[in-house]
């Protein structure tokens, strides 16, 4: 879908994924690479509020060795792996890797699920009131 967008606009597969991602609802990391090493990356506004990013200014960050990424990639053509938790980021995620030729770069579009859910279990409730909890409160007025 994203490589028809790129063509039909006359841009790159990286403008169009990375236009994407700003108005997108699903949780989607870009990640662009060479070498095996991470270039930079960018976040979906729910992955990023998530901590699904990554920071790679001023940082050496390296592809993990699993990652169809760290393969030789036929240009043009797309690989796709099922990640478990603790590959790219500390939840799983589905990799689809593209490899581009005339920028000797690999993109990685990592896909997570929903949204992961922070809250402590019922079992080690530590008494507080979270903010969700208070926005689902019903509004009594003063008596």
């Amino acid at each position: 879908m994203l490589s028809n967008c790129a063509q039909r606009f006359g841009t790159s597969l990286i403008a169009a994924t990375s236009q994407w991602l700003t108005y997108t609802k699903r949780r989607c990391v870009l990640v662009v690479s060479r070498d095996q090493f991470v270039l930079w990356a960018k976040s979906s506004k729910r992955a990023a509020q998530t901590g699904a990013f990554f920071r790679t200014k001023g940082k050496t960050v390296p592809v993990p060795a699993t990652s169809p990424a760290c393969q030789e990639v036929v240009p043009g053509t797309v690989l796709k792996a099922d990640h478990e938790p603790g590959v790219w980021l500390q939840e799983p995620v589905i990799e689809y890797v593209i490899r581009s030729d005339s920028y000797d770069l690999t993109m990685s579009l990592l896909q997570l699920g929903a949204a992961p859910d922070f809250r402590k279990p019922d079992d080690e409730d530590d008494g507080l009131l979270s903010v969700s909890d208070f926005i689902r409160l019903p509004f009594k007025p003063p008596s």
